[in-house]
Order: structure tokens, then sequence, then C-alpha cells
């Protein structure tokens, strides 16, 4: 006999969107009756099955394996744009850091990328400090 989740009990876990989406909605026994008659709906649960996983494994590697400036910089990359529509609270979450470490984060990424762009324009901040700041 194939093992079979419960199909009549509520999922343990929920999830909530913050941001407008659309939900498709489909009955989780619909979903098995099809994948018994159609190899090419087993086929497409498989992937999506693969690929959670594949995510999954992702991001506990990068929560077990990273410091808190990689995990970040590991966000950016994996999820672009995303840091400019979540708050940093659930992005912290996510990361398994506080968000004032998130915070901190963000402000040194922030201005090691001020350093480097001043450096590319040849700028010399104490030189243009004490310029503007000096009778």
């Amino acid at each position: 006999m194939p093992l079979r989740p419960d199909l009549n009990i509520p999922a343990p876990i929920s999830i909530e969107a913050l941001t407008d989406v659309t939900v498709l909605c489909i009955p989780t026994a619909e979903v098995v009756k099809v994948m018994e008659t159609s190899m090419a709906c087993l086929q497409c649960a498989y992937e999506l099955l693969m690929a959670s996983a594949q995510t999954h494994w992702e991001l506990k590697m990068a929560r077990y394996r990273y410091d808190a400036r990689q995990r970040y910089l590991w966000f950016l990359s994996a999820y672009p744009g995303l840091i400019n529509k979540v708050s940093n609270k659930y992005v912290a979450s996510f990361l398994g850091m506080n968000p004032s470490t998130l915070s901190r984060q963000k402000a040194v990424l922030r201005d090691e990328r001020r350093e480097k762009q001043d450096e590319e324009d040849g700028v010399d901040a104490p030189q243009l400090l004490s310029t503007v700041f000096d009778p």
C-alpha cells in the first residue's frame, strides 16, 4: 500500500502574501487523483517537488554555512529586488538573524559601495570634507 498523507486534516503551515497576488487553489485530493492517471501531471509534480527541495537546500546551506554578511549577499543575489519590497523584519527572520544585524549589514555594504564609487569617481572623502567644512 503506497504511503499517502492524510488529506483530511488542515495543513500544518500557512503562507501569507506580503504583496498583491493571485492564488490558485486546487484541492489536494483532486491533484492526487489526476497524478494517478496522468504521467504528465506526475512529471510536473515531481519537477515542482525537486525545485522546492533545491530551494530549501540552498536556504539551509546559506543559513548554516554563511555569516551574516554572506547570507545578506546571498539573499540579494537569490532574490533580486525583493529587499525593496519586504520589510527588514521578514528578511531578517528568513535569513536567521536579528533585524538590527540585517540593518548593520545593509549599512556596511552601502558604505563599501559608496567608498568604491568615490574611488572610481576620483573623490577623496577627507579632502572633500575639509574643502566643504574648513573656512
